[in-house]
């Protein structure tokens, strides 16, 4: 949970450039988010497969699975991830993380 947080809070400053080619995040943004990431034990780690680009990329497809980011732009121009503003049922992200407009 603290990962999509993390994650979802770095799109929100400012968008998460991707790739056109591939569709994955460029890697100074993902260098960026790995030191946003909490640590885990290296027990975990090791044992789960789970270092930080595991994290990122299970975090950024849960975020997308949800509708709570989403791709905007064009690839090759300004292909980039950012937040959403609603999810399929029509909750605000306000109303999600329980803040008031």
């Amino acid at each position: 949970m603290e990962d999509m947080v993390a994650i979802l809070s770095a799109c929100a400053v400012e968008p998460i450039r991707l790739r056109g080619n591939d569709m994955r995040i460029f890697e100074a943004a993902r260098q960026g988010l790995e030191e946003s990431l909490g640590t885990l034990p290296e027990w975990i780690e090791a044992s789960f497969n789970c270092g930080p680009q595991a994290r990122i990329e299970f975090a950024l497809f849960f975020l997308g699975a949800f509708v709570y980011v989403k791709r905007a732009g064009r690839p090759g121009a300004d292909f980039r991830l950012e937040p959403t503003r609603e999810v399929p049922n029509g909750c605000h992200a306000a109303e999600r993380s329980g803040s008031v407009r």
